[in-house]
């Protein structure tokens, strides 16, 4: 990714741990050393908020309230846990929470699985991301899916404001 042609290198950065540990993968969360950051033309520290529930078959809006639960709550992300918690900070019960490796496509026979075991321990929906949600569409029928739209309001500084 250093060798294409920018205007404008931005850093996206974890807003709850931005430099975490200091050090880069295996070691620490970074993506690259410290002093990447020299490179950086704006910081960006986003932050996760729920927007509200969208019925995956129709696009229906719906409030935490309507979602049948207690529900599968489904992900394929980095920090499967910021999203757990997010969900139950807005009220939805979980019955039983599954993440996969981020960027995880699961195929029809192992999400199928998924919701057989999660209805088996009472959950009535799954609740997933939107990022996940697109990969879900051609599994629809196994459930009743709804997904969580993730509003993300961003902070930034200029490279130079994070050193000091």
């Amino acid at each position: 990714h250093t060798r294409v042609a920018r205007d404008l290198n931005i850093c996206l950065m974890d807003a709850g741990a931005p430099l975490s540990t200091g050090l880069p993968l295996p070691w620490g969360a970074l993506r690259e050393p410290l002093s990447a950051l020299d490179r950086a033309d704006l910081q960006l520290f986003p932050r996760r908020e729920c927007s509200g529930f969208t019925r995956l078959a129709g696009g229906v809006a719906v409030s935490p309230a309507e979602i049948p639960g207690p529900v599968l709550a489904y992900c394929a992300i980095a920090q499967p846990a910021q999203f757990f918690s997010l969900l139950e900070s807005e009220g939805v019960r979980l019955a039983l929470r599954e993440s996969r490796r981020d960027h995880h496509h699961p195929e029809a026979k192992e999400f199928s699985a998924l919701v057989t075991h999660a209805q088996a321990t009472g959950a009535r929906a799954v609740v997933t991301t939107a990022k996940d949600a697109v990969k879900l569409r051609a599994l629809d029928d196994a459930a009743p899916f709804f997904f969580e739209v993730l509003a993300i309001r961003v902070q930034g500084l200029p490279s130079a404001a994070i050193r000091q």
